[in-house]
């Protein structure tokens, strides 16, 4: 699932966090001082606020000027929870000289951590117009202003400043912070870049450029301008602080470049400095990114302890947007694990998060991530409701990179309810917004959509060039998450197109990439589809070798989606090297995976959703136990599949009413029950499509919905008094008491599509028969087309075939479907009067 993405929220919601900690403390501390200063900083790591308190007092009455000491002792104030002794400490030594200040910066900025943003604004101001000797007032009071009064009111007192005092970069560093906080990256490329021009040691204006190349997916660009940084700060700053947040920026650059391990490093050196000096604002954010790392790597037990202290650090801060954060990334590891609806529970607790602090922005995102948690338990209607709850959200922010991402997610759902238009409309839309917002690494992700969306509609050179242009931007960006996912949906189309050679070279270049970052959830899904085309050019034993590899691979990285893929890959290998019992075996295996995933949703109705894409795992497994005339074993497969609602056919109950019924009121009800189900399905995409809307065809469904009903019912009626029919019969137990029921007339046929086979089950008085035929799912489909009403898809439902007389017109396609699904049975069916047929798919 696209799903909770810790470095995307970086990108967003940490921003105001991120930056504030990049700025504090960084001037020199006096060397002899510096050891005593980082032994007490000690006692502040270790939560020993009242000593650190109290040693802290007498290095600030042997360093009067020095910065560093006076915001540590309002921090140690905040955290220990001691207001009033702040206060009495700070106003003493205001009392004794008012225009100090150092301590006027002290006491606003305390103010400011304690989030009492109109108390600390005239403070911090005094002490800007009296010269104190912290840059870092700058970027304090620019957050503060914007905080006690508006963004806008923010930019236009910097404004002003920098016009009575144009040579100031810190000014301009101020106005570049601020832009960058309302994701206007041009405008804050340009006042970074002229408090630069003006300061070219200034080593915070090249941190921020960092962390706005970041923002706007230059990760090359971004570690040029923390080199820059790396160069100065070595000059003229000895505080470990400063360069364990420029470990964590790198960490961050190197991990959207895809160096996971590499990045790992770094955040483990940062985390030691931030744990052992207490800069707990910086812990948090960066234990999250490194639960991210983690989480690609697969490593989800890991990622969830790191995850829980990160909100624990959150907590400490009392962040409580930060909180929701963590809680959605512990969510993403549980869902990563394949249980769904434990991830569900932190998402919904995230979502509660943000609408206590009442961040649209955070909403959006909780509501997404639980959009995307539905979506991937199949639940589609409800993935739209929460996608446009999260659209309407957003239209309060007036925010173009809102927009592309919540278009992205509508192109995807479009995508899997089948409405490829629609979904081409919504990625079109979302580059747009995404071109707009300035986001190349953006644009880039959703044109390898689009390319997957013409690959769908069959626009196999619309797809290539889509992913030619991600290509291009990828590699500009220098981004290998983007490059992988390109280059392993280029192999899938080479394999769509019957080119399996080339399919060969593309997917084993995405392989090498994905195994070079470390992401081995990618490794993964490439070995899958790397076998499938060792398949296609039947090199059977190489597949084979991969495949079993990769089965052990994805079982021990716990990527419960990915494992029965493999095991079903794996199975097509053994059927085609003749290995018959082994594949039984991995299509046993498979199944079993998608069933333990019904503990994991709790829901039987997300459940059968759930597996509806899967279905083709348990058509073939129930094919090949026919072909080895194992049919009592096949039917009950076939029995089991369709237990789940989500399989539209219901063979049982279709079997099951009693013999006192006559055969022709039974055909008459179930044809009638069988489209009422299906104009029903027919409705629910309808509405997904319309977003909701009260379209024409949505009319016209609910008003067949609520015929067909009326006539269901009364026919049930009829069956209550005429029959005594109450309730549905037990399954039967064995194809035998299916034929016993049997007329000597009568027969039932029941089909079953495959990917690549038609099955026919043919229930006789005689007893059951198995038939294959040779025709796959797309050629049953194309054989329909020509008697669709236009516009119409084969697996749509409700009233999409030709009247009988437009249909008199098509006899040659009728024919051609006659032969291709009706004609192989002619022979056993002589002396057969009633026949019901009990189809499947686009039948």
């Amino acid at each position: 699932m696209t799903g909770w993405s810790t470095r995307a929220l970086t990108a967003g919601t940490f921003l105001v966090l991120i930056l504030c900690a990049a700025a504090q403390t960084g001037a020199q501390i006096p060397t002899a001082l510096r050891q005593k200063y980082l032994s007490t900083l000690e006692l502040f790591g270790a939560e020993r606020y009242g000593a650190f308190l109290e040693q802290n007092k007498k290095l600030i009455q042997s360093y009067p000027d020095l910065c560093q000491l006076y915001e540590k002792q309002a921090e140690a104030y905040h955290y220990a929870g001691r207001p009033q002794e702040a206060e009495r400490f700070f106003r003493r030594r205001l009392a004794a000289d008012s225009t100090d200040a150092i301590t006027l910066y002290s006491l606003g900025f305390f103010y400011y951590l304690e989030r009492k943003y109109d108390e600390a604004l005239p403070l911090l101001q005094r002490s800007l117009q009296l010269g104190v000797g912290c840059d870092k007032i700058y970027i304090d009071l620019a957050d503060c202003y914007a905080r006690a009064k508006t963004p806008a009111a923010a930019v236009k007192f910097f404004e002003d400043f920098v016009q009575r005092d144009p040579n100031n970069p810190f000014g301009y560093l101020a106005l570049g912070y601020l832009y960058q906080r309302q994701s206007l990256w041009d405008k804050s490329a340009e006042f970074l870049q002229k408090a630069i021009d003006l300061a070219p040691n200034l080593w915070r204006g090249f941190y921020l450029f960092s962390r706005l190349e970041v923002v706007r997916g230059l990760y090359r660009e971004a570690l040029k301008y923390l080199t820059r940084v790396d160069t100065l700060t070595s000059k003229d700053v000895n505080d470990p602080e400063v360069f364990a947040k420029i470990d964590a920026r790198r960490a961050t650059i190197l991990s959207s470049l895809g160096n996971l391990r590499e990045a790992n490093t770094y955040f483990v050196r940062a985390l030691e400095v931030f744990r052992k000096y207490g800069v707990w604002p910086e812990l948090a954010a960066s234990l999250n990114n490194y639960g991210t790392n983690l989480l690609s790597l697969g490593e989800y037990r890991r990622a969830i302890s790191v995850f829980t202290e990160a909100k624990e650090a959150y907590e400490k801060v009392n962040y409580r947007k930060g909180v929701g954060f963590a809680l959605g990334n512990i969510g993403n590891a549980y869902s990563k694990m394949g249980f769904l609806s434990k991830g569900l529970e932190f998402y919904r607790a995230t979502l509660a998060i943000a609408r206590e602090v009442r961040d649209p922005n955070f909403e959006r995102l909780a509501l997404s991530d639980i959009g995307e948690t539905y979506r991937a338990l199949g639940n589609y209607s409800k993935a739209v409701q929460l996608f446009l709850q999260a659209r309407q959200v957003a239209e309060s922010m007036a925010n173009k990179w809102v927009d592309g991402v919540i278009l992205q997610n509508l192109a995807e759902l479009s995508l899997d309810l089948g409405n490829a238009t629609q979904a081409l409309q919504y990625a079109q839309q979302s580059i747009d917004a995404f071109r707009q917002a300035g986001d190349q690494r953006r644009v880039a992700g959703v044109l390898i959509l689009l390319a997957e969306i013409h690959r769908d509609l069959h626009s196999l050179t619309e797809a290539r060039d889509a992913l030619r242009e991600a290509e291009t931007l990828a590699q500009r960006i220098g981004d290998p998450a983007l490059r992988l996912n390109s280059l392993l949906l280029q192999g899938r189309l080479r394999l769509a197109g019957n080119d399996p050679g080339a399919a060969v070279r593309e997917i084993a270049r995405a392989r090498t990439l994905a195994h070079q970052t470390g992401d081995a959830q990618a490794e993964v899904q490439a070995s899958i589809y790397l076998g499938r085309a060792y398949l296609k050019l039947n090199r059977l034993s190489v597949a084979e070798s991969l495949l079993q590899k990769t089965v052990s691979r994805a079982h021990e990285g716990s990527f419960v989606d990915l494992t029965w893929r493999a095991y079903a890959e794996l199975a097509k290998c053994f059927v085609l090297r003749g290995k018959t019992e082994e594949a039984l075996k991995a299509y046993h295996r498979a199944i079993d995976i998608l069933e333990s995933l019904q503990t994991t949703t709790q829901n039987v109705p997300f459940y059968t959703d759930f597996l509806r894409d899967r279905i083709d795992v348990y058509v073939a497994y129930v094919q090949l136990l026919a072909r080895q005339d194992r049919l009592q074993d096949a039917f009950l497969q076939l029995l089991a599949l369709e237990r789940n609602p989500g399989f539209a056919p219901n063979l049982a109950a279709d079997l099951n009413l009693r013999t006192a019924v006559p055969e022709s009121l039974k055909v008459f009800y179930f044809a009638l029950a069988t489209r009422l189900q299906r104009t029903h399905a027919a409705l629910s995409r309808e509405l997904a499509y319309a977003e909701g809307k009260a379209t024409r065809k949505v009319s016209s469904l609910e008003q067949q919905v609520a015929l067909l009903t009326a006539r269901r019912d009364s026919l049930l009626s009829v069956f209550r008094q005429r029959y005594g029919y109450e309730k549905w019969p037990a399954h039967p137990r064995s194809p035998q008491a299916v034929t016993a029921e049997l007329h000597p007339h009568q027969a039932v046929v029941k089909y079953l599509v495959g990917e690549e086979k038609t099955s026919v089950f043919l229930f006789l008085p005689s007893g059951m028969t198995y038939l294959e035929l040779d025709t796959p799912r797309d050629s049953l489909r194309v054989a329909l087309r020509p008697l669709l009403r236009p516009g119409s898809r084969p697996e749509e439902t409700g009233d999409r075939f030709l009247t009988a007389r437009d249909l008199d017109l098509r006899l040659p396609a009728l024919s051609k479907l006659y032969r291709l699904v009706f004609k192989p049975l002619e022979p056993y069916l002589a002396g057969v009067r009633e026949l019901t047929v009990l189809p499947d798919d686009a039948l």
